[in-house]
């Protein structure tokens, strides 16, 4: 009966092979972050003068991760910028809360959402955003994805989010 072991053994050990890793990890250096992003997944430039300091996206598909700063007002809780995210977009496109819970983000208290959007031109997608405010210091990373990518994408989305950290502390 030692074959049946000797087998086991070698199904094991057939997955040990190293392989390429299956992440990166990005450092913007002049915004004072570093995240990892998938294999595969490619930086755009930010558009000019927005909020937004990252997107990386797959060739394939036309889902996104990125990572926005923003300035509120002193005293602003997440609760209260995540009630009004979903309150205050109409012009650009619907939200719908679907989930939330509290967690941290590199180690400070943030909130995770997941929500379906429903954009201008009718596309309709679904949104994971983790939020923290430090101050008046907004930092909200996010993956978004169509409905039919979002489920097989939201492991390597929430794993993206989840590695976010600060290089520099915000003054």
């Amino acid at each position: 009966m030692r074959l049946p072991r000797l087998l086991l053994a070698l199904a094991l050990l057939s997955g040990c092979s190293k392989s390429a890793p299956d992440a990166s990890r990005h450092v913007d250096a002049a915004n004072g972050f570093s995240i990892e992003l998938p294999k595969g997944w490619t930086v755009k430039p930010p558009p000019p003068g927005g909020r937004i300091v990252l997107t990386a996206v797959p060739a394939e598909t036309l889902s996104q991760i990125s990572v926005h700063f923003e300035t509120v007002p002193a005293g602003t809780t997440v609760e209260d910028y995540i009630k009004s995210m979903y309150v205050a977009r109409g012009a650009r496109a619907a939200l719908t809360l679907i989930e939330s819970e509290k967690e941290s983000l590199d180690g400070r208290p943030a909130m995770r959402t997941v929500a379906s959007i429903t954009l201008k031109s009718g596309a309709v997608a679904r949104k994971l955003d983790h939020v923290q405010i430090e101050g008046e210091r907004l930092i909200l990373v996010s993956g978004m994805a169509g409905n039919a990518d979002f489920d097989e994408l939201l492991p390597v989305m929430e794993k993206s989010c989840r590695s976010f950290r600060l290089e520099k502390r915000a003054p």
